[in-house]
């Protein structure tokens, strides 16, 4: 015979187990995967959420089909990934959103962000912006160092790089007849290609402009 209290715990450990068919979908696997995150200490990214107070929010934690709700309501498709507005908040329905993997990767902890002129970049994208007078590693040593404000990182000239001369008519037909001839130094081999590195960086340093333009002139008709 089969006591009250024992009919009870069985109701309670049935209604304890959701049936929502979903579990062969991607985004079930998404919903397991941002709970073991958060909640399995021996997951590969543990460290890099719950061991850092990341949180999944208890309705989410404990049912799939609100996830899933929640997720169809905000526009879930296959290519989208969920993403927390605020890095350090929790997973749940007030910081969440579906964006694209290109944005994903842009909100991750790893990208350095950087404000210049009111206007805020991860470090990849000043790169890439026409105020920017440096390349990405110059770009990111500066920002390491901490010796200048970010306007003077991004605006700052690249040591290395010479700036753009006005030659004249004459120091072009110079440089053209030099390089072609290779009379720096003797040399007579080709101005353009490996075997005639030390001409155009000779004429480069001379005529204070870069070798890539050196080669340009040489090769002017």
């Amino acid at each position: 015979m089969i006591s009250v209290s024992e009919t009870t715990v069985t109701c309670k450990r049935k209604k304890k187990r959701e049936i929502h068919g979903g579990t062969r979908t991607l985004l079930y696997r998404v919903w397991s995967t941002m709970k073991d995150r958060c909640l399995n200490p021996m997951s590969e990214h543990y460290s890099d959420y719950g061991g850092r107070g990341i949180v999944v929010c208890d309705e989410w934690t404990h049912s799939f089909s609100v996830f899933r709700q929640w997720a169809i309501d905000k526009g879930y498709g296959p290519k989208l990934e969920i993403d927390r507005k605020d890095n350090d908040g929790p997973y749940s329905p007030e910081n969440c959103q579906w964006i694209k993997h290109g944005e994903n990767c842009r909100n991750k902890r790893s990208n350095i962000r950087l404000t210049a002129w009111a206007e805020t970049k991860i470090l990849k994208e000043w790169s890439r912006d026409s105020r920017c007078q440096i390349g990405y590693g110059g770009l990111y040593k500066r920002f390491q160092e901490g010796a200048m404000t970010p306007e003077e990182m991004i605006a700052t000239p690249s040591p290395e790089r010479n700036p753009m001369v006005r030659l004249t008519s004459e120091q072009i037909a110079e440089i053209k007849r030099r390089a072609i001839v290779g009379t720096v130094g003797g040399d007579r081999r080709s101005p353009i290609g490996l075997g005639n590195r030390g001409n155009t960086k000779e004429l480069a340093k001379e005529f204070g402009v870069n070798r890539s333009r050196i080669a340009s002139i040489a090769q002017m008709k």
